[in-house]
């Protein structure tokens, strides 16, 4: 024993596993304290609610509204109300069973750039208030932070805890974020209910009534979980048609202030053998600007597209409802298949129909940003013909003071004189010394050396523009041609040019080089 001791440092070894196994123990003992104080989705709902918590808050009385359906097929019931007396009428209800089939309270955020772009979007009521109401609908506050940060598509929520959900058990919670408001509600399936928050966005405030025209029409499945993603579903296919006739029109109308579409160049040229501009300066511009703004709100249709891909799948995997809901019979019906299959032919002809689009709208952007190269270049042309005739003008004022400015002093000069006057018996000597003068002043303006020494630079300067034309023919290669093409308005001038001819290839041996 002692010679175990010895070995091991006189028992140092005994202490130290001692001393590692009371921290591993401290660790697990820590470990399970904080699995049983707190879960990581709870972790996540607080660090979510608390990045809720900076966005803006901007009550407004008149613009909350809660709309509810009894039950099958019946029509929207409507009621506008401030966010608080709607959350304290359904607070006062006296138990579940009086719950109708659906209940959608409407909420808004504005979602336009502000003054400063860093701020989060608006939305209009308390953040008191809006936490009563994902309590009272038992949302998750996960899908708070979701909201915050824009994203889009759908998410599904599973089981939530007993600790959250007390009172429904089993419940699915969905998410569906699109191009013009979100929407965030649960479905219990022991009561067959579904509590709802829609969010419009303040950019599309229309768009809110399309969506409750396409839910009019899904009253006959409010029972279903799938009833408002088949209704958000409705309501987006129509957005994008009409989103994608608007920017089709756009386009449409830069098209004929330009006359560079697929039909006019294909019947007649769009402008005159004159070469004129079929547009101003102003106009090229507003058209540039037009066509960069169509551009960005193809490539933000075709995210909303994507998104919309998402939703259509969603309805598709009925295994996911199954699951999550708690069982149950929710197969997607035969007929709910049908209407997919046709909403998702009429996705793929518009998603087709925006690639074709953008494609329209880059070759408008490149005839306008070529007129716009023209136009440019025509006012500098006329700017270049203005300073030519200013040159020539201060040439012409200068050659005039050089003709009378010598006469002129002479004539004052004489004027000082104070003996006899000699100048006014002899009037021809006046004339004789500003005739002489004067071709004296012309002589030195031509004759000057720095003007001689500008003309031998000029020399200078075609000397080497020579010798450079003649090195391609030393070389064994034809020289550099260039020759203008004409060609149309809407197309940059053209120059065919290059060096033609064969190429020499130079050999040094090593000999020469070394003078062998």
């Amino acid at each position: 024993m002692n010679a175990w001791k010895e070995m091991n440092g006189g028992g140092r070894l005994e202490e130290r596993l001692k001393r590692a196994s009371n921290k591993d123990s401290r660790s697990k003992t820590t470990m399970n304290f904080g699995l049983a104080v707190s879960s990581p989705m709870e972790g996540l709902r607080n660090q979510a609610l608390k990045a809720f918590s900076n966005s803006n808050f901007s009550p407004r009385e008149n613009e909350h509204e809660i709309i509810t359906v009894r039950e099958v097929g019946a029509t929207l019931e409507r009621r506008s109300a401030p966010l608080h007396t709607i959350l304290e009428n359904e607070e006062r209800r006296p138990s579940s069973s009086c719950l109708p089939a659906l209940r959608l309270v409407k909420l808004q955020i504005d979602d336009l750039p502000p003054d400063n772009l860093a701020l989060p979007p608006t939305l209009n009521a308390t953040k008191e208030d809006i936490r009563r109401l994902w309590k009272l609908f038992n949302l998750n506050p996960v899908t708070l932070h979701h909201i915050s940060e824009g994203m889009r598509g759908l998410h599904v929520k599973h089981q939530f805890p007993p600790t959250w959900n007390p009172s429904s058990g089993r419940a699915c919670q969905l998410m569906a974020s699109s191009y013009t408001y979100c929407a965030v509600w649960t479905y219990n399936p022991q009561t067959q209910t579904t509590d709802a928050v829609i969010i419009s966005r303040s950019r599309y405030p229309d768009r809110l009534e399309k969506f409750l025209d396409a839910l009019q029409n899904q009253t006959g499945i409010v029972e279903h979980p799938l009833c408002l993603l088949m209704a958000l579903v409705m309501e987006a296919v129509g957005h994008a048609s009409v989103n994608g006739v608007d920017c089709q029109g756009q386009i449409l109308k830069i098209e004929k202030v330009t006359g560079f579409n697929p039909w006019l160049c294909s019947s007649e040229p769009p402008v005159s053998s004159s070469q004129d501009m079929p547009m101003t300066l102003s106009q090229a511009t507003q058209a540039f600007r037009t066509m960069g703004t169509v551009l960005v709100l193809l490539e933000d249709h075709q995210l909303h597209i994507s998104s919309l891909w998402s939703l259509i799948g969603s309805l598709k995997e009925a295994g996911l409802f199954n699951e999550s809901c708690g069982g149950g019979d929710l197969m997607v019906s035969a007929d709910l298949a049908v209407g997919l299959h046709a909403i998702e032919q009429q996705m793929a002809h518009w998603e087709n129909r925006i690639t074709y689009l953008k494609e329209r709208g880059r070759n408008q952007l490149h005839v306008v940003n070529t007129v716009l190269n023209r136009l440019d270049a025509a006012s500098s042309i006329q700017i270049a013909e203005s300073a030519r005739k200013e040159s020539s003008s201060m040439k012409t004022i200068a050659i005039m003071t050089m003709s009378f400015l010598p006469g002129t002093f002479l004539a004052a000069y004489f004027a000082l004189w104070q003996s006899d006057p000699a100048v006014q018996f002899n009037h021809w000597l006046f004339w004789v010394c500003s005739i002489v003068s004067t071709a004296v002043v012309f002589l030195c303006y031509n004759f000057q050396p720095w003007q001689r020494l500008m003309r031998g630079k000029t020399r200078r300067n075609t000397h080497s523009k020579e010798q450079i034309g003649k090195t391609p023919a030393e070389l064994g290669v034809s020289p550099w041609h260039v020759e203008p093409t004409k060609d149309e308005w809407w197309s940059t001038t053209s120059f065919k040019y290059g060096m033609m001819g064969t190429k020499r290839r130079v050999q040094t041996q090593v000999s020469e080089i070394g003078g062998v």
